[in-house]
């Protein structure tokens, strides 16, 4: 799905304004086109890469669940 007004982190940057606890964890889009990313791979945030399995995902969302650390990406300090 390619949303027609804004991307992944931008959504999430609005999202956090309102709800600054909220955990993000960003997925690529298309599997062989990792050059687009390179904004958030930058940055410390999470992040997985298309094509994963179903135990990276799930251990993908533990870790970010259990995490401490929030939305670096969007901290302005």
């Amino acid at each position: 799905v390619i949303m027609p007004e804004m991307n992944g982190p931008m959504l999430a940057e609005k999202l956090i304004s309102v709800y600054p606890k909220m955990k993000c964890l960003f997925m690529s889009g298309y599997s062989g086109d990792i050059s687009n990313y390179d904004h958030i791979l930058n940055k410390d945030v999470n992040f997985v890469q298309k094509p994963f399995s179903m135990k990276y995902m799930s251990d993908a969302i533990k870790r970010v669940l259990k995490s401490d650390q929030a939305n670096k990406m969007f901290n302005k300090s």
